[in-house]
């Protein structure tokens, strides 16, 4: 529980659960806590998974412009981490632009 990286996977957790609800706002907005949280204790790869979890959820939602958005916001992080590999496979799963 003392661990830097408890608070934010704690929320990424919340937002999880929040998701299975069917509280698709509040899993929204924990997810994007999650990766702010993730940001200011310097877990880049944390706040992409964030990101990425949210637009998965968008995605199932159908709100592909959210969906693009988190996506993108997953894909910029985990590009500046290095993960070349994991930005390969995330741009296949880029929502069309309407």
């Amino acid at each position: 529980e003392g661990g830097p990286d408890f608070a934010h996977m704690a929320c990424v957790l919340e937002a999880q659960l929040a998701g299975l609800r069917g509280s698709v706002r509040e899993a929204h907005k924990l997810f994007e806590r999650a990766a702010e949280l993730a940001l200011a204790q310097e877990f880049p790869h944390h706040a992409a998974m964030a990101h990425e979890l949210r637009a998965r959820l968008a995605l199932r939602q159908r709100e592909s412009s959210t969906a693009r958005m988190a996506l993108q916001a997953a894909l910029d992080l985990y590009r500046a981490w290095g993960a070349a590999a994991k930005v390969a496979r995330l741009e296949t799963e880029l929502p069309p632009h309407p």
